[in-house]
């Protein structure tokens, strides 16, 4: 027999407002959501106090906090210049 290994199913509703979600879902209006919702544990996610957007799925996909994997907004500053540049997922150092 083998183990008993827990399914799990993330759904991130990227820029969605979580209120609204939350009432369309009581109105009926998203009656799939609505039936996952029920049957499921959820939560809602924030950011880290001070750490903008950008850090937020990289915190999802690592399972690390953004001090660990760095991304703390889809633009920073390049290591030892003061120049700008863009910080993609394959920037990202964790597994």
């Amino acid at each position: 027999m083998k183990p008993f290994a827990p399914k799990v199913l993330y759904i991130g509703l990227d820029a969605a407002s979580r209120d609204l979600v939350h009432d369309w879902c009581q109105q009926g209006l998203m009656p799939n959501l609505a039936a996952l919702r029920n049957k499921s544990a959820w939560a809602f996610t924030e950011n880290a106090p001070a750490v903008y957007t950008g850090s937020l799925w990289p915190t999802v996909w690592t399972g690390t906090r953004p001090g660990r994997h760095a991304c703390y907004y889809n633009e920073q500053i390049i290591p030892g210049t003061y120049k700008i540049g863009d910080f993609l997922g394959p920037d990202v150092k964790q597994e």
